[in-house]
């Protein structure tokens, strides 16, 4: 199980029982948004939830080291943050929105990425049909 949270990114390998707070590589610990790949888990984080820009990171599932940026051609910050439902995965498919409506797509589970639309006004959700 995965979170966001204020705190850091949340990870729970055991049902919820217990929760781990982590923080290793993010540059700011508000998160956001937490998102499952298929292989990788991916969070947004930013400084607060208004802060000017976000980035978004991601680690591989079965991993417990650092978080790591996407890299792939998303950029390294993103207009605001990316809220919370704002990062949606489906099979190899992985779409994000942030706070100033830049959508970014990924068709091969995270490793390169495009902005196929901009400027949609105030997102609050991303859903892969």
């Amino acid at each position: 199980m995965i979170a966001a949270a204020a705190t850091g990114f949340c990870i729970s390998r055991d049902a919820g029982a217990t929760w781990r707070i982590e923080q290793r590589g993010l540059h700011a610990p508000h998160c956001s948004a937490a998102a499952f790949g298929r292989n990788d888990v991916f969070v947004s984080a930013s400084t607060d939830p208004f802060a000017a820009h976000g980035a978004v990171y991601r680690r591989p599932i079965d991993h417990d080291g650092p978080l790591g940026p996407l890299g792939g051609g998303m950029p390294q910050w993103t207009d605001r943050h990316v809220d919370t439902d704002c990062i949606a995965s489906r099979d190899s498919v992985i779409a994000m929105a942030d706070g100033a409506g830049h959508l970014y797509t990924s068709y091969d589970d995270g490793l390169s990425w495009s902005q196929p639309l901009d400027g949609f006004a105030n997102p609050s959700a991303v859903h892969i049909c």
